[in-house]
C-alpha cells in the first residue's frame, strides 16, 4: 500500500484532482484571474529548501505550477533552488517573519521586510508573500499589514489576508495530518467548511464533494518515500508537534495576552 505523506501519494492526490476537473494555478495567478474550479498548491519552506525539490519536479511532470514560499534561514535561502523553481514555472515568494524576529518593533520589521523582499526579487518578480507562523513568538507576523499596505511593497496579497476561506477550502498538512489545527498556533483559518480529514486517503474519498476552489498547503519536510526518510520525519513530527502544542504555543499565547493587558491598562 502506498504510504501516506509520501511523494507517491502526493502524485496520486494531484492526479485525482486533475481527473476530477480541477485546474491548478499559483496564488499570484489566482489573485489576478481566479479560475472557477481550481487548486492553489502552496509550499511553506520552513526548514530545508532541498526538501522542496521533489515536489517542484513532480508538479512540473504533471503540467502544473505551484507557489513556493521560502524563509531567509541558512537552510532555506538557496538561490540555486530558487532558479530551479522558477525554471520549472513555479511562483517564488517570501515566507516572512519580520515582526516576530524584531520582537514586535514595527519600524524594524518593515525595514527588514523590504530588505528581504528585495533579496527574493533578485531571483523572481515576487508578487505575493505568506507569513511564517512563528509559534515561538507572541507576535503575529500578519499584524504588519495593520500599518502597511500590499501596494506600497508592490505586492498583490497574502493568503491569510487576501482570501475568503468561506469560499476557498483551506487544507494544510500541519503536523503531518490534514486536521492538525490543534497543533498550530497560526497556520489555521476561520471557515464555514466542515471537512475534517486526517489522512490523504480521507481527502481522496471525498474528492467529488470538495468545493470548487481549494488552497492546499504543503510543508515539504513532512514528506518522504524511503523508510529512513519516513522514520526521520515521524520522529521530528512527534517531538516538534507536541512541543508546540503543550509548551511553545501556550507560552506564546500567555505572552500575547499579557502584552494586551498591559496595553489596556495604559489606555485605561
Amino acid at each position: 500500500m502506498v504510504k501516506d505523506f509520501s511523494y507517491r501519494i502526493y502524485r496520486h492526490l494531484v492526479t485525482e484532482l486533475q481527473q476530477s476537473g480541477y485546474q491548478f494555478q499559483t496564488f499570484e495567478s489566482f489573485l489576478n484571474e481566479p479560475l472557477a474550479r481550481t487548486v492553489m498548491i502552496r509550499h511553506d519552506i520552513d526548514v530545508s529548501a532541498k526538501a522542496a525539490l521533489p515536489f517542484m519536479r513532480i508538479e512540473h511532470e504533471l503540467g502544473l505550477k505551484a507557489s513556493y514560499y521560502f524563509r531567509t534561514l541558512k537552510g532555506t535561502y538557496k538561490p540555486s533552488i530558487f532558479r530551479e523553481a522558477v525554471g520549472l514555472g513555479h511562483e517564488l515568494g517570501y515566507h516572512y517573519e519580520d515582526l516576530a524576529r524584531n520582537a514586535g518593533d514595527m519600524d524594524k520589521a518593515v525595514s527588514d521586510f523590504k530588505r528581504n523582499l528585495a533579496m527574493f526579487r533578485q531571483h523572481y518578480p515576487v508578487q505575493t508573500v505568506c507569513m511564517h507562523g512563528s509559534s515561538g513568538s507572541q507576535f503575529d507576523n500578519r499584524d504588519m499589514w495593520k500599518t502597511s499596505s500590499f501596494s506600497e511593497h508592490g505586492l498583490l496579497g497574502e493568503p491569510y489576508v487576501s482570501l475568503d476561506f468561506n469560499k476557498v477550502l483551506y487544507l494544510s498538512d500541519t503536523s503531518k495530518r490534514w486536521n492538525g489545527s490543534a497543533f498550530a498556533l497560526r497556520d489555521k483559518v476561520e471557515s464555514s467548511f466542515q471537512f475534517s480529514f486526517t489522512t490523504t486517503w480521507d481527502i481522496l474519498k471525498y474528492i467529488d464533494k470538495l468545493p470548487n476552489q481549494i488552497m492546499l498547503t504543503i510543508h515539504p519536510e513532512y514528506w518522504a518515500d524511503d523508510f529512513v526518510g519516513r522514520a526521520k520525519v515521524n520522529l521530528f513530527v512527534l517531538v516538534h508537534s507536541y512541543y508546540k502544542k503543550y509548551y511553545r504555543n501556550s507560552r506564546s499565547r500567555r505572552k500575547a495576552l499579557n502584552s494586551q493587558q498591559k496595553l489596556a491598562s495604559k489606555d485605561g
